[in-house]
């Protein structure tokens, strides 16, 4: 499906000791993860990848970053009203962004909607949704909810000579104001952008089914009582015409990579593949502990990166508490690139094939290079 049209990961890395934030940008052209693997399976010899200098630093204790398209980023401070602004890594410019409503950032989703078209400077919406939304009774019954909000780019009336950010307040799902889900666990599992264009949210709640608003008119409606087959945020890929994410875990511990056909769920997702990560595709050592769960980031042409969260686990002796014995735990990451194709013929990976788009799908999978960082690199989130 050609070359990589992205040239850069992006990484927030920070440092829990001191506050401190950065935003790491990897150069895909300089660190090859899609070169073939070569490495035997379970080496702890894994090559360390040197993560480049910040291109941008900040420091706060309690502060959140949200992507967008590119290398820009959303940088939060606080859960209540608080300026945020908006970081261009390419024209290192900062931007300050209309204040948002208190919110626990910390914890919440988000989701970048381009408006398509060919427009050089196009309408954007960066939404933000509340993980664990609560219960909204009818003593706070009104037409928005705090916990469903966005800042949305575009001209303020038709007459606007240019466009700017906006902050809008969203109404919440309908589960959050039926008495029959008060009691009832409403995490949000998995959410994604579907429609043509990315013209709707898609948000499946545990217990409650799975719901989708409209970007345009900002209409919630329930498509089913079934859930998407993920856990987390899923990534559209646009050459195959599926998406792509992590399930949740079988058994408790082992969690499958799958593709899906989301492009009409009147009835249902329509499972592609499934891959066990753990058996098939994963080459980390047996040592070393998950922190989290994995992330996937799309990065074009059917090519992606996971990046693990883990724990490496040391036991030392300190002499000055009488050589006693202590454990330190130190956060790493993983990066592993991964390609998907169609089957054609013979080798890689495949998974269990689906009907799309009016004949059987057989994809492969196929493991690239995989490259630690140091210990004591902690990243929040990659994009």
């Amino acid at each position: 499906m050609g070359g990589l049209p992205r040239r850069f990961l992006n990484l927030i890395v920070g440092n829990e000791n001191k506050g401190i934030r950065s935003l790491r940008c990897v150069d895909l052209t300089r660190h090859q993860l899609f070169h073939p693997d070569t490495s035997p399976p379970g080496s702890l010899a894994m090559e360390t990848i040197r993560l480049p200098s910040p291109t941008f630093r900040f420091k706060a204790w309690h502060f959140s970053c949200f992507p967008l398209a590119d290398r820009k980023v959303l940088c939060k401070q606080g859960n209540r009203y608080e300026n945020s602004f908006l970081f261009d890594a390419d024209t290192r410019q900062v931007v300050t962004m209309p204040t948002l409503r208190p919110f626990n950032y910390g914890k919440a989703l988000s989701l970048f909607v381009p408006t398509a078209g060919d427009d050089p400077d196009p309408d954007a919406s960066l939404f933000f949704l509340q993980r664990w939304p609560e219960q909204e009774p009818k003593s706070r019954l009104r037409p928005e909810s705090d916990q469903f909000q966005a800042l949305v780019y575009r001209r303020t009336s038709k007459t606007s000579p240019s466009k700017s950010w906006q902050h809008q307040v969203l109404p919440p799902p309908p589960y959050l104001r039926d008495p029959w889900y008060w009691r009832r666990c409403t995490k949000i599992m998995s959410y994604a952008i579907v429609g043509g264009g990315g013209s709707h949210i898609c948000i499946s709640v545990d217990r409650a089914g799975t719901y989708c608003m409209d970007t345009v008119t900002n209409a919630w409606s329930k498509v089913g009582d079934w859930t998407l087959p993920f856990l987390g945020k899923v990534e559209y890929v646009p050459e195959l015409k599926l998406w792509f994410g992590f399930s949740d875990y079988y058994n408790g511990k082992d969690q499958r990579l799958v593709a899906a056909d989301l492009s009409c769920l009147d009835s249902g997702p329509e499972l592609v593949g499934t891959w066990n990560w753990e058996e098939e595709l994963d080459d980390t050592p047996t040592g070393w502990r998950q922190q989290r769960e994995s992330q996937l980031v799309y990065l074009g042409s059917g090519k992606f990166c996971i990046v693990k969260f883990l724990l490496d686990r040391n036991t030392t002796t300190w002499p000055w508490f009488d050589s006693r014995e202590i454990v330190l735990d130190h956060s790493f990451s993983v990066l592993t690139g991964l390609e998907v194709q169609r089957v054609t013929d013979g080798g890689g990976c495949s998974g269990s094939g689906g009907r799309h788009g009016g004949g059987k799908v057989e994809l492969r999978l196929i493991k690239r290079q995989s490259r630690r960082t140091p210990n004591g690199i902690y990243i929040e989130n990659a994009f």
